[in-house]
């Protein structure tokens, strides 16, 4: 067997640890073979190992202090690179054995839009086409690519977190940000609609106190610990003149909105603007050409964190936009997931709907 699966080497009397999730997701089991389901777990989550029961491992998930069964098959000694399960995918000739290689680099790395594509052709191999519509259903299931959510209550279909699933979080002290992984929680409940039935509602939180402002998954190699940048934690679109200041490392960068008033309350020509002092020019995140009276409309747009996500020296972006009273998408934007050319790219968002 490659040396990639778990070594031979742990036994029932030395337990070593600790261990990797090797599979794009997998379900953790009080039990080995049939028990009852009492986690999902992700790729390359970390795992200490408890024992070693034949084929099985009882093992503990750390972040949610959840134990169970796994089998040793589906575990590695190290954490599984993209480039590795790439590899595996083009040496793979059984066309199943395939695909499940590819989910895997596509969960590690979801910005391969060739990987998909072969994804896709081998399903088509295989008998199993998806249609578009069912892509985003197909994606959100197999853990593949990345995803974001806030926290709070939210309708059936507006969040793709599972209970007892390890998520990243950004936790904020005033302006200050930090990274940790956080162990999701939630907890369903219903509302009566308009038509009289109930609708299903999903409370987003996570173990303990401390709560963050936004969860992610699908990040390569996310790093805990302080973010430099800023979180701005305003829900009013930046005001003409205000700047906000930020560093990463030793280069500064800034925030701020531009336009020309018109008359007392109306703008024309809005822009928010991110830029550098040093080989970072100006990007528009958000421009609005057209005359309007913002204190008589809701807000376009709101920039609630600017700062190094991804840990490339470079700025990333959480904007909150709401085109629309009754819907807004959250969306997060990484240098890392840029374009060729382009300082920023879309890595995940959230759609929500209101009443």
């Amino acid at each position: 067997m490659a040396t990639f699966f778990l070594s031979a080497l742990l036994c029932a009397s030395a337990a070593q640890g600790p261990v990797y999730v090797a599979a794009d997701r997998l379900r953790l089991r009080d039990a080995p073979k049939t028990g009852t389901q009492r986690a999902t777990l992700g790729i390359n989550t970390p795992l200490d190992v408890v024992k070693a029961h034949g084929d099985w491992l009882e093992v503990e998930e750390p972040v949610c202090g959840v134990r169970g069964f796994l089998p040793k098959a589906l575990l590695a000694d190290t954490p599984l690179t993209a480039a590795e399960a790439e590899r595996r995918a083009d040496a793979a000739r059984d066309p199943q054995v395939r695909l499940t290689w590819l989910e895997r680099a596509l969960a590690l790395d979801g910005r391969r839009q060739d990987l998909f594509k072969q994804l896709l052709e081998v399903r088509t191999q295989l008998g199993k086409p998806l249609a578009l519509t069912e892509l985003r259903e197909y994606l959100a299931e197999r853990r593949l690519g990345p995803a974001l959510t806030g926290l709070g209550i939210f309708r059936e279909g507006d969040t793709p977190v599972e209970d007892g699933e390890v998520w990243w979080g950004l936790f904020v002290d005033g302006e200050a940000a930090s990274l940790a992984p956080a162990c999701a929680q939630v907890k369903v409940s219903h509302e009566e609609g308009e038509d009289g039935e109930q609708v299903p509602l999903r409370k987003i939180s996570v173990k303990g106190r401390r709560q963050p402002v936004f969860l992610f998954r699908g990040l390569v190699a996310p790093q805990a610990g302080p973010v430099p940048g800023r979180w701005i934690n305003t829900r009013e679109e930046p005001r003409l003149g205000l700047i906000y200041h930020f560093e990463i490392g030793a280069a500064r960068f800034w925030l701020g909105a531009t336009g020309e008033c018109k008359a007392a309350g109306v703008i024309t020509d809005y822009r928010v603007t991110l830029a550098g002092k040093v080989d970072y020019p100006p990007v528009t995140l958000f421009e609005r050409p057209d005359t309007f009276e913002p204190t008589r409309m809701p807000p376009n747009i709101t920039v609630e964190f600017v700062g190094d996500l991804d840990r490339d020296g470079r700025p990333d972006v959480l904007l909150n936009e709401s085109p629309e009273a009754i819907a807004w998408t959250e969306e997060l934007r990484l240098s890392s997931w840029a374009p060729d050319g382009k300082p920023l790219g879309r890595f995940a968002s959230q759609m929500i709907s209101g009443d």
